[in-house]
C-alpha cells in the first residue's frame, strides 16, 4: 500500500524500531514486543503537532527490574497485561494541524 505512492507516513516513523505498542512476552516463553499499532497521515495535508510518547523495550525491562529487584533478570520484556490494564496494546495518538487549506475543496466543502 505505502509503496504504491499513497503519500502516507507514520506518526511514529522515527521510533518504529525502538518503541513498543504491544507486548505479550513472559519469562521462559519467548514472547513478542514490538510496534504493531500506527497512526497514518498525509504530510501533504497535515503537520503533526504532538503525539503520545511510547515506551521502549528498555523502558519495560527497566520497569520490570524495579518491580522485581529480588528476581534474577532474564532479558525478556514483560507483558503489558495485568488486572489494571487488560490489553496487550498501548494507546497511540496524535494531534494534527491542517497545512493545506485547498484540501477542503478536494473534500467537497
Amino acid at each position: 500500500f505505502l509503496s504504491q505512492g499513497c503519500g502516507l507516513e507514520s506518526v511514529y516513523r522515527d521510533s518504529e524500531g525502538a518503541d513498543v505498542t504491544c507486548s505479550r512476552s513472559n519469562s521462559g516463553q519467548g514472547g513478542f514486543a514490538a510496534m504493531t499499532d500506527y497512526v497514518w497521515y498525509a504530510p501533504k495535508w497535515f503537520r503533526v503537532q504532538k503525539r503520545i510518547e511510547l515506551l521502549t523495550v528498555e523502558d519495560l525491562q527497566a520497569r520490570r527490574a524495579d518491580e522485581h529487584t529480588h528476581i534474577s533478570m532474564d532479558p525478556f520484556v514483560p507483558s503489558l497485561l495485568s488486572a489494571s490494564w487488560p490489553s496487550d496494546h498501548l494507546l497511540v495518538g496524535a494531534f494534527f494541524e491542517l497545512t493545506n487549506p485547498e484540501v477542503m475543496d478536494e473534500w467537497g466543502d
